[in-house]
């Protein structure tokens, strides 16, 4: 009975002993836990490792290292990363749903829409809408900028102004105003921006608004002419 009892304490000092050891894949001082040296020769310490570029490791306090023997977070990797999940594709970004899983979203591809804008449109009392059709943009943030360009026909003081206009949700973006010049010889430039940002499974359609209560300006195609672009920013 009492060699009975002998032989499982052994037996069971040889299993905590295996619970608490170190395992090396072709290394005899393995740096964590788990540790694989593909090339045998990675050297140094465990605070301090050298030439384990190749190093595969799990540290006693349980992060991961690819590319490195001395993890510095949760999952550590040094080198390059490839993803092939089904959802990658060329321009796409790598992000996350709510819950923190990851997948390529094509939709985050970096994206600039231009609004094609009248020229030589009179403008009068109350806002013409200058661009020829909405931009439709989709669900994100959105960064709008839009200038307009008139010249008067003859000599004014009134302001123009600029409206960028979501006509989805009928409000205002921005609006901003400039005096032209006096007479018919010079250019007046008046710029504009703003965010929007379009909820999931919707869209929202932008149109470029101008108007001078002098019903003198037109628009004009001088200086490099009126713009609307929209920049998906995320």
């Amino acid at each position: 009975m009492v060699m009975k009892k002998l032989f499982l304490l052994l037996v069971g000092l040889f299993f905590v002993g295996l619970l608490q050891a170190q395992v090396g894949i072709n290394t005899k001082s393995p740096f964590g836990a788990f540790h694989i040296d593909p090339k045998l020769n990675t050297g140094g310490t465990s605070s301090l490792p050298a030439n384990d570029s190749d190093d595969v490791i799990v540290s006693v306090n349980g992060r991961v290292g690819i590319g490195t023997a001395n993890p510095t977070a949760t999952l550590d990797l040094r080198g390059t990363i490839r993803i092939d999940d089904g959802t990658q594709g060329s321009g796409n970004i790598f992000t996350t749903n709510g819950t923190g899983l990851g997948y390529w979203d094509s939709e985050f591809k970096f994206k600039i829409l231009s609004g094609v804008i009248s020229n030589n449109i009179l403008l009068g009392v109350g806002w013409s809408v200058i661009s020829t059709q909405p931009l439709t943009i989709t669900e994100g943030k959105w960064l709008l900028s839009a200038r307009v360009v008139t010249k008067n026909s003859t000599e004014s003081s009134y302001y123009t102004w600029l409206q960028i206009y979501d006509k989805t949700s009928a409000v205002a973006v921005n609006a901003a105003g400039g005096r032209p010049s006096y007479d018919n010889s010079l250019y007046c430039v008046v710029q504009t921006a703003g965010v929007v940002e379009v909820a999931a499974g919707q869209t929202k359609q932008i149109e470029l608004h101008a108007q001078n209560h002098s019903v003198f300006a037109s628009t004009s195609a001088g200086i490099g002419g009126s713009y609307l672009f929209a920049i998906k920013l995320m």
